[in-house]
Formats: structure tokens, sequence, C-alpha cells
């Protein structure tokens, strides 16, 4: 129940146009049907007219005689020719003068009188007005916290601490969450929907906020979005041999509160390169806590190449998820090969000097083996050659690189060729620009913003992986925390 003050208030502003369209539509409604709020509005119009009259002024209009131009009668006469009555005019005309600049200055007093007393009742509205703001999700996420914020201001926008009271209501009403709460310093508050509230269909969000007996609420029904679940799969190593078995395993949770469904059932398959199921790879089982797992023995016929791990929901509850992994026959090397450089880094422009060696596993050298020699540095080939090994299984490789490097991506490599047998050896070439690769490593994986988080970094030039340490002191790693074993202390008798 409003109060006589109040309801002058809301007139008041009403008039002035100060109110949501929703709240004037309303008010103007009141006024229509209530005799009391007509005569209060018509009140409040005659008090509004009543300060617009005194803002203009009343006075009798001033009728000011023409005076007669000296020089102009002259010139039509031929002679001097003054008005009789100039000298009884000057005083009127003196009086008139005044008379408008006393007019003007007191329009101007009242007009600014006005002015303030207008701009004075507005900002006392405007600060005894509170605007409530509700932001949040349009959907409720089931089991999962669901986060709303609430924002109390003045018209002028300044920060209100008020007390706050919130409810969410089932369909049937039944309030399922109450609470009373008060907005901080800078007018904010959050609302938490607790993840483990038993939603249905959809649920109705009620905030009431209280400023000097003003009630201002807003109400809103929300509806429950379904439970969507997202599947990780994982397996056991990258990389297989035909006879090995691949052991895999796959997680399921809730895609916003990362929580365990209940048990559901899984499909898991294999498919070859080309795409086909592969024979008895098809497992049917159930989660359980969102994990789900199997194995399959990979046969010794088996062909090589890139095989996909495919798991799927039977109930539709989560979309498909794949993970490839590779199979390859794997041979042991016939040959011992050894490939150094006779330096520890290179620039542009410098001839690089590398030793070749090859052994066979049965014992003596690769002797006369053909060997196809490649570098290649930034993606382009600087140096081919196609030279046999000597008696001694032994290759010198000589060339130089360019004068202008890029980025310093360099790698020789030595296919050699012993009768029926062929493998490759390969190195990166430590090529030195002068610049040092820097890298950070957050701790978590990824930075936050809004959070502390501490990473980890590492700087190296670009001929880090081929320099040596030197042995007067241990090697450590440039990261955050490092360690070297102890050696032990030698005794002497």
């Amino acid at each position: 129940m409003q109060t006589n003050d109040e309801l002058q208030a809301r007139l008041l502003e009403l008039l002035y146009d100060l109110l949501p369209d929703d709240e004037a539509a309303e008010l103007r409604r009141r006024v229509d049907g209530d005799p009391a709020v007509a005569a209060a509005y018509a009140e409040i119009q005659r008090t509004a007219k009543l300060l617009a009259d005194a803002a203009r002024l009343q006075a009798p209009r001033i009728t000011l005689p023409s005076v007669e131009n000296p020089e102009t009668a002259k010139r039509a006469s031929g002679r001097d020719v003054r008005p009789a009555s100039a000298a009884a005019r000057a005083p009127l005309a003196r009086a008139a003068r005044w008379a408008t600049a006393l007019a003007a200055g007191v329009l101007l007093a009242v007009t600014a009188g006005g002015f303030f007393y207008q701009r004075g009742q507005v900002s006392q509205i405007a600060a005894d007005h509170l605007r409530l703001v509700v932001t949040g999700p349009a959907k409720l996420q089931p089991r999962a916290t669901n986060e709303y914020s609430v924002s109390t201001t003045s018209v002028t926008g300044a920060p209100l601490p008020v007390e706050v009271q919130y409810a969410i209501y089932a369909p049937d009403g039944h309030p399922l969450v109450e609470n009373k709460l008060r907005t901080s310093a800078d007018g904010r508050l959050v609302i938490a929907v607790p993840a483990d509230l038993p939603l249905a269909k959809f649920a109705r969000l009620d905030v009431l906020a209280v400023n000097a007996g003003k009630l201002e609420r807003v109400q809103a029904e929300l509806p429950v979005d379904s439970v969507h679940y997202v599947t990780h799969l994982a397996l056991d190593k990258p990389l297989y041999q035909p006879g090995e078995t691949v052991y895999y395993r796959s997680l399921t949770l809730g895609r916003f509160g990362l929580n365990t469904p209940q048990e559901m059932p899984i499909h898991f398959e294999m498919h070859d390169p080309s795409g086909a199921v592969v024979a008895g790879s098809p497992l049917d089982g159930v989660t359980q806590q969102g994990v789900g797992n199997g194995a399959f023995a990979i046969p010794e016929e088996s062909a090589g190449g890139q095989f996909t791990l495919v798991a799927r929901s039977l109930d539709g509850a989560f979309p498909e998820e794949t993970k490839t992994f590779f199979i390859r026959r794997y041979r042991l090397p016939r040959l011992k090969k050894d490939l150094e450089f006779t330096r520890d880094s290179y620039t542009p422009g410098d001839k690089v000097i590398a030793d070749f060696a090859a052994k066979r596993a049965e014992g003596g050298p690769a002797a006369q083996a053909a060997l196809r020699i490649t570098a290649s540095v930034d993606g382009a080939t600087v140096y081919q050659s196609t030279p046999q090994a000597s008696p001694a299984g032994t290759q010198r490789i000589e060339f130089t690189l360019p004068a202008k490097i890029e980025t310093g991506d360099g790698q020789l490599a030595v296919v050699i060729d012993d009768g029926g047998t062929r493998e490759t050896i390969a190195k990166t070439i430590p090529i030195n620009l002068g610049k040092v690769d820097v890298k950070f490593y957050p701790e978590g994986g990824d930075l936050a913003t809004r959070w502390a988080s501490r990473s980890t970094s590492r700087a190296r030039s670009s001929t880090a992986p081929a320099m040596k340490p030197p042995r007067s002191r241990p090697a450590t790693r440039a990261w955050a925390c490092s360690s070297s074993r102890p050696r032990p202390t030698k005794r002497t008798a």
C-alpha cells in the first residue's frame, strides 16, 4: 500500500516521463480508474503549470514612439531640421530601455529559479528510485551450478546497497530455494542455483529488492536444458606392432558441471585405414562412474597404417568420439650407423663437416656401401651427393650453408644401401642464428584470466639440441626446479 507522499512522487515521475514504459502504463490506468488518484494527478499538473507560469513575465506591451532621423530631414529639405519634441522624447526612450532591461533580468531570474528547482526535484526522485538488473543464463543447466548476477543502482547509475530477497520455485509453485541477502557496497550480488537442485522442465526465478520502502521485482521463467555429455578416449600408447594388444579407456562427464553420469551403454569398434570395421573389434559394454574400457589383440597378419578407435553411445547420450593410432611392423636394424658433426654449431655461410660410419650387425664395416646424402635448410635442399663408403665403411661429408637463413631448420640425412639392406640416419644441423627461443609453460596447461597463475619458462638458442654441457659442472634443465644426483666421495687410505 503506497502512502500519499509515495503516490505524489510516482505521479511527479509520470508527469516528467521518468518511469519505464510498463510502470507508466500501469499508473495511467490507475489515474483513469481511481478518482482519488486522478484528483492527485490533477493537483500535480496544476502545481507544474503554476511553476511554468511563474517562469513567464506578465507585463503590458511597451510601444516605443518613432523618432525621425535629423539627417534624413535635412537632406530632404536642404536645411537643418531638428524635431521640436526631441528633448521631450529623450527621457521616455531611456525609461523604455530601463524597463526592457529590468523585465529581461526578472525573466532570467524566474527561469533560472524554476530550472534549478525542477533539477533538484528530478535529482531527488532519481536518487530515491531503485533500478534492479538481473543477468545470467537463459537456460538452467542441470547438475551444474548456475549463477545469476544482481545489480542495484539508482537511475543515475550510483550503486545502492539494499536488501534482496530471492527464491526459485518449481512448476507447481513449491519453493526450492529461498534466501535473503544484501548487495555489496558496489551494488553487486551473485545468486547461485545449487547443482543438486531437483529441476523439472522449467523453474521460476523471483528477485525482490527494497529501498526506502519502495519495492522492485524481477521475475523470469527459466527453462531447464537437457543434460549434455562429452567423452574422452585414451590409449596406452600411440604406436603398436602386429601381435600386440591395444588397451583403451573412455571417460564420459557432464559438459557443464563435469559430473559423473549414471551407468550408460557404450559401444567400441576399430576402423582400418580404408574405414572398414576391423573384425573382432566391436565391443558393447556399460560405463561405471563414467568410465568404460576394453582391449583388442592385433592379428599377426594385420597390415600397418593409421587405425581409428570409435566410441558411440547406444542411447544417444553423447556424440560419437574417435581416437587415431598407428600399427607399424618393426624390424631390427641390420646396420650400426653413426653421424657426427665436427663442430658444435654453424652460422650462415659456414662450411659444414660431418663424419659418417656404418657397421653390419653381424660384424665388419659396410664396405663400399652406396650412399645417398641430402642436406636441407628451411625446407630447401642445399646439398646432394651419391658417393660410396670407403672400405672401412666411412665417409666425410662437406658442404657450405647458405649465406641467408630464415629459421635455421636444417637436417642432414644419409641413406645406406648395403646389398639388400637399406636404412637411413638423419641428424639436425646445429645452426646458430644468434636468436634465443623463449617458451612459457603455464602450470595448468592454459592461462586463465582474472586468476593468479604460475608458469615456468625455457630459453635456449637455436643450437641447444646439439650443444654439449661442459664437463666441469653437471647438466641441468632450464626449468623452475632441477636437481642433480650427488657423486660418491672417493676415499684414500
